[in-house]
């Protein structure tokens, strides 16, 4: 049921808004969806599916009509124009799943409405968006309910999938990169999954980290947690156990000057085998902003010019110096910066071939590693944003014939919106893709001509906290 992409659409091109188009299969295939518009693929595939439906109706063992109505519901909400069509797809797998509660291909049914309630509950912040908190929970029990009762099933198979995917944790730290000696300093945790933390304080030198941070990812990771610690402590989070993403802040207590690791996991014991280790390096030092760190006595030469060098303290935070001369009066200004040098790449891949409005567009997001090996296991969180570009001519407020007939410019419109977003793991072969349907913006008036570009961006962290990003356009 895939469009033509290339195929030229008519004025009174066919938009599928029918909410019957959701309905049980008794009254869909009864339905008239009526058009002008004869060329349209997805009139064509709602008559094919009609008669399907109408085909399977009469069978004895209901299993191919389960699959084709499944076929049907999903075609129809990846193409139906409808604010209200999740809740109707949602009512129609529920359906589904009473009437035909005893078959096995129902599964297929509650996994999909399962999925309905994890891709909600990632529109969830703990500030601004409450109403979604526990809906990856929700999705959590239902995918259980299924896999106890369907097993071996299509859905079954894919519910315990979402299952482990939902109970993935996860556990990263920030932590001011130079506190003072002797006192107390906050750590911000992002965690999920995970009720107990264990943190080790490890004292070393910057030239230590450099030289174990350029070896091989995991080679390096066990020679940073064989690394003596001058103090070990566990926490237990709060845990309100919703499966979402949460953050607390928490107490490490003071350290001399130094420079120190702090290593948080979720096993005690520190493994690479089926863990999560965050790193964080921290500075202790003495030197606050706008303080002295050096000075030097220079007499000039016979031209007027000096020369010197200084030393800085190791502990230093990086940012902004200067170099004062007291003579003149003047300053010169220099950065101090940490190079890290990236271990992985993040490709999105533009999709070939041209798209149409309302296709599915398929982006792949790829992780690299610069050693040639693939980024197995990283997580990504990607959105996709549709932008509205007007022809050039517009920018004058004035049509191509140069007359001022509409002085009202569209490009003073914000015509941005988010298409999509979710989270996922990149697969054995370091990708992910991301689906999205080429949704236009039916506020936009037709005639300015719009264009719409779809812009998909990725963020990949891998197992050692580092993270990536990449980008790509599809218009």
């Amino acid at each position: 049921m895939n469009d033509e992409s290339d195929l030229t659409r008519p004025s009174y091109q066919f938009i599928l808004k029918d909410v019957n188009a959701f309905a049980a299969a008794p009254l869909f295939i009864t339905a008239s969806f009526i058009t002008k518009d004869t060329a349209s693929l997805h009139h064509t595939a709602l008559l094919i599916l009609q008669d399907l439906l109408q085909f399977h109706l009469k069978d004895a063992n209901p299993e191919a009509l389960i699959d084709a109505d499944i076929i049907r519901l999903n075609f129809v909400n990846q193409y139906a124009i409808n604010e209200n069509k999740i809740k109707l797809y949602e009512e129609a797998l529920k359906n589904i799943e009473k009437k035909y509660s005893d078959n096995s291909a129902v599964a297929q049914a509650g996994y999909l409405r399962a999925n309905i309630y994890y891709t909600k509950g990632q529109d969830f912040d703990p500030l601004t968006k409450t109403d979604n908190q526990y809906e990856i929970k929700r999705a959590k029990e239902l995918g259980e309910a299924i896999v106890k009762k369907f097993p071996k099933s299509e859905g079954g198979v894919n519910a315990q999938n979402l299952i482990s995917q939902i109970k993935q944790p996860s556990l990263t730290m920030e932590t001011e990169q130079v506190n003072i000696p002797g006192q107390p300093f906050r750590s911000l945790v992002n965690y999920k999954n995970t009720r107990t933390i264990y943190l080790r304080v490890i004292r070393t030198s910057t030239e230590e980290i450099k030289r174990i941070a350029r070896k091989e990812t995991t080679a390096g990771w066990k020679e940073f947690t064989k690394l003596n610690a001058i103090k070990n402590w566990q926490l237990t989070l709060p845990d309100p156990q919703d499966y979402q993403q949460h953050a607390t802040e928490i107490k490490v207590d003071g350290l001399p000057v130094g420079t120190y690791l702090i290593l948080a996991s979720i096993d005690s014991n520190f493994s690479l085998q089926n863990n999560i280790i965050s790193r964080q390096t921290t500075y202790v030092s003495n030197i606050s902003n706008e303080q002295k760190v050096n000075s030097i006595e220079l007499t000039t030469n016979e031209y007027g010019s000096y020369s010197g060098t200084f030393k800085l303290p190791e502990a230093l935070l990086n940012g902004q110096f200067s170099l004062f001369d007291q003579n003149t009066n003047s300053y010169e200004y220099f950065n101090i910066e940490e190079y890290k040098r990236p271990k992985f790449f993040v490709e999105v891949q533009k999709p070939k071939g041209t798209y149409r409005l309302n296709d599915s567009v398929k982006v792949t997001v790829a992780a690299k590693a610069y050693a040639g090996n693939n980024i197995d296991g990283a997580a990504i969180k990607y959105r996709v944003v549709r932008k509205v570009v007007y022809p050039i001519w517009w920018q004058g407020g004035y049509i191509r014939k140069g007359r001022y007939a509409n002085r009202h410019n569209p490009i003073g419109r914000n015509n941005e919106m988010e298409i999509t977003n979710g989270e996922a793991i990149t697969n054995a072969a370091g990708e992910f893709s991301v689906v999205f349907k080429a949704l236009p913006d039916e506020s936009v008036d037709k005639k300015t001509q719009p264009t719409f570009n779809y812009e998909v961006t990725a963020d990949v962290t891998d197992i050692n906290g580092e993270t990536r990003s990449g980008n790509t356009s599809v218009a």
